[in-house]
């Protein structure tokens, strides 16, 4: 795989666990909408690493997810491997009881054929064959639960910054 850096507004960083938000400027390199904005979050020891994307209005998107491994976090942001496999999470009409939180999603691997022709290759470890296949199917089978992991730390990053603003502990 390949290391990764991308530029994020940082909002809340534990040994642990990073929360960064990047806006799309007009003509960026992503080729986002001007306001669109991503939420990243990034755990030490988890499998992956997630953005979760607005639409100018606030409105969410989709969950984007990469495999992921080494992941590396400081006050200058997060670095990661890249194990190739990425997913979209793309949530579907049904909502939650009365919080509006999603419980569906339509789930979309992304990088599949690269990914048999690196092992083909031999360019991936075994380690990092197996790494990518369990992440998939965790992907797969457990969509709700890492939107809810993702939500909940981007929640905390909120809460932290207001508290900072306030004066008050998070």
């Amino acid at each position: 795989g390949s290391t990764q850096c991308f530029v994020l507004e940082p909002w809340w960083i534990t040994s642990r666990c990073f929360v960064g938000r990047w806006r799309a400027e007009p003509d960026n390199p992503f080729g986002a909408r001007a306001g669109v904005t991503s939420w990243g979050v990034w755990w030490r020891t988890r499998p992956y690493g997630v953005y979760r994307i607005h639409d100018v209005d606030g409105a969410r998107l989709l969950y984007r997810l990469d495999v992921v491994k080494d992941v590396r976090i400081s006050v200058d942001g997060v670095r990661y491997s890249d194990l190739i496999v990425d997913a979209q999470f793309r949530p579907q009409d049904e909502t939650g009881p009365s919080d509006g939180s999603v419980r569906k999603f339509q789930v979309r691997l992304e990088d599949e054929e690269e990914l048999e022709s690196v092992v083909r290759d031999g360019l991936l470890s075994a380690a990092d064959i197996r790494r990518v296949r369990w992440t998939r199917e965790l992907f797969l089978r457990r969509p709700e639960r890492i939107a809810i992991r993702v939500d909940v730390a981007i929640e905390r990053a909120v809460a932290a910054v207001r508290a900072e603003k306030t004066g008050d502990e998070a």
